[in-house]
C-alpha cells in the first residue's frame, strides 16, 4: 500500500497539546467524565495533564471488551481522557488522505433513484463477513509508516493500541480509529471495483456493498474475491442478486413491444433485497407510460424487529422500577423524533423514526405495524409481563398518546438533553 498522488495532503499540526485537543471534546463528555467543567482554565488543567501522559514514554491506552449480541469483541477505552487523543488521531488520519465516505442517507437516496430506472440492469447486493476482524492491520501500519504522513507519536500510540498481549497485531472494533482505518484499507479497493467494465454504482457503507452492472453478475463475483485477497471474505449468506427485467423478458425482446407467455405473471412478480436497514421492492416491468419503475421502500424485517425488542425491554424494565416517566420517554423517544445537542456545540443533530428512515414509500401501512405491537403490550401487559404491569387510566391515556404513524408524518420532535439519553438508552444495551 504505497502513498498515491491521491493520497498526498499538506501536512498541519498534529502535536498534542491542551489547544489541539480541546477541539475533540464534546457535550457528552462533562457529563460523561466528572473532571470536565465549563470553566476554560480547569479544562486547560486537565488537558495539559493528559497531555503530560501522552507524551510520556510509557503512556499506553488500557482497553478492554464485551461481546455484543453477534458474538463479536467489541472494545472500550478505560480512561475515558484517552478517548479524546483517539478521536484527533482519527481526525488527522481522515484529513491526512481525504476520508469522506457517504452518508448512509446519501447512499439510499442514490440506490432508490437508480432503482426508479425503467433499462435492464442487475443488482448486486452483498457484505464482507467478519469485516473489522478480517482486516490485515500490519498493511495498514506499513502504509502509514511508508507514506511518513501521521506523527511518530500517533503512529506509535496506533500501534500499542492494537498490540495484543502476545505481541501480534490484530484489528479490533470499538474504537474511534478503528472505522477511519478500515476505510483506509479499502480505499484502493472501492477504486478497482467502480473501474470494473459493466458496474456503472458501486458503494459501500462499512461492509455492506451494492453493485449496480449490465455485465454477468457471477463473473462480478469472482472479481470481487480476488479483489479482497485471503483476508477478506464475502458474506455467502448475505449475499444476493437482482436481475431486471427477467431473463425470459430480456430474451422475448420486451422493450421492442414484443410479449412473452410469461407477461401477466411478471408484471406481479417483484424482486426486493435489503440494504442499509431498508427493504427495496421493485416491479420486475417499469409504469409503461413513465418508462420508470415504481419502487417501494420499507423497513427491513431485523429494523423492524429491533424496534418491537426496544419496546419490549422499555416495558421489561418499567415491571422492574415502576417509573412510569421514564417508560414515556423511551416510548417518546422511539415512536417520535429527537434534538440532541450536536457535539461540537452546533445547533442540535436531529433522529428519530423520521430521521432514521425518511425514504418510507408508505410509512401509514409500514408503521401501522409497531404501533399495533406497541398497543398490544400496553393492553397485554398484565399477561405478557407476568402480571408484573398495571396502568391506571391516566397512565394509559398518557402512553396511547404515543404512535410511530403520527411520529414520522407530523415530525414530532422533542429536545432531549446527553443525560436523559443515557437513561432512556440504558435497558437496550445490545439490542
Amino acid at each position: 500500500m504505497r502513498l498515491t498522488e491521491d493520497d498526498k495532503m499538506p501536512l498541519f499540526r498534529q502535536t498534542f497539546e491542551a489547544s489541539t485537543l480541546r477541539k475533540f471534546i464534546r457535550r457528552s463528555d462533562f457529563w460523561k467524565k466528572n473532571n470536565f467543567c465549563d470553566d476554560r482554565s480547569e479544562l486547560d488543567c486537565v488537558l495539559s495533564q493528559l497531555c503530560e501522559r501522552i507524551w510520556d514514554i510509557h503512556y499506553k491506552i488500557e482497553t478492554k471488551f464485551f461481546t455484543n449480541q453477534n458474538q463479536k469483541r467489541v472494545y472500550v477505552i478505560n480512561d475515558y481522557d484517552d478517548s479524546i487523543v483517539l478521536r484527533k488521531i482519527a481526525s488527522d488520519i481522515k484529513r491526512i488522505y481525504q476520508l469522506f465516505p457517504p452518508s448512509r442517507n446519501e447512499i439510499v437516496e442514490q440506490v432508490i433513484s437508480l432503482l426508479k430506472d425503467g433499462s435492464s440492469y442487475s443488482i448486486l447486493r452483498t457484505d464482507i463477513k467478519s469485516f473489522f476482524e478480517s482486516i490485515p492491520l500490519e498493511k495498514i501500519i506499513s502504509k502509514l509508516s511508508d507514506d511518513g504522513l501521521l506523527s511518530p507519536k500517533s503512529l506509535s500510540i496506533i500501534k500499542n493500541l492494537y498490540r495484543n498481549e502476545d505481541g501480534t497485531t490484530s484489528f479490533k472494533r470499538g474504537f474511534s480509529t478503528s472505522s477511519i482505518l478500515s476505510e483506509l484499507y479499502m480505499r484502493s479497493f472501492d477504486r478497482k471495483i467502480k473501474e470494473i467494465d459493466g458496474v456503472y454504482y458501486y458503494n459501500r457503507f462499512v461492509d455492506d456493498i451494492v453493485i449496480f452492472t449490465t455485465k454477468d453478475t457471477k463473473h462480478l463475483l469472482t472479481i470481487i474475491a480476488t479483489l479482497l485477497g485471503e483476508n477478506l471474505k464475502l458474506n455467502e449468506k448475505k449475499t444476493s442478486i437482482t436481475i431486471l427485467p427477467c431473463e425470459k423478458y430480456q430474451t422475448k425482446g420486451y422493450y421492442k413491444h414484443k410479449k412473452c407467455n410469461e407477461s401477466e405473471q411478471c408484471k406481479y412478480n417483484n424482486k426486493s433485497f435489503n440494504y442499509l436497514g431498508y427493504n427495496f421492492t421493485i416491479p420486475c416491468l417499469p409504469n409503461k407510460d413513465t418508462k420508470e419503475r415504481e419502487i417501494e421502500v420499507r423497513l427491513s424485517k431485523n429494523k423492524l424487529n429491533k424496534y418491537k425488542t426496544r419496546i419490549t425491554k422499555s416495558f421489561l424494565k418499567y415491571a422492574k422500577d415502576r417509573n412510569f416517566d421514564l417508560l414515556i420517554d423511551r416510548i417518546s423517544f422511539l415512536t417520535d423524533n429527537s434534538k440532541i445537542p450536536s457535539e461540537r456545540n452546533i445547533g442540535k443533530i436531529m433522529t428519530g423514526i423520521y430521521y432514521t428512515y425518511p425514504f418510507l414509500s408508505n410509512p401509514d401501512n409500514e408503521l401501522c405495524e409497531l404501533d399495533k405491537y406497541l398497543l398490544n403490550c400496553i393492553h397485554c401487559s398484565h399477561n405478557a409481563f407476568n402480571g408484573q404491569i398495571r396502568f391506571t387510566r391516566e397512565q394509559l391515556k398518557a402512553i396511547k398518546k404515543y404512535t410511530f404513524v403520527n411520529g414520522f408524518k407530523k415530525q414530532i420532535s422533542h429536545s432531549v438533553t446527553y443525560v436523559k439519553l443515557a437513561q432512556i438508552c440504558e435497558c437496550w444495551k445490545h439490542a
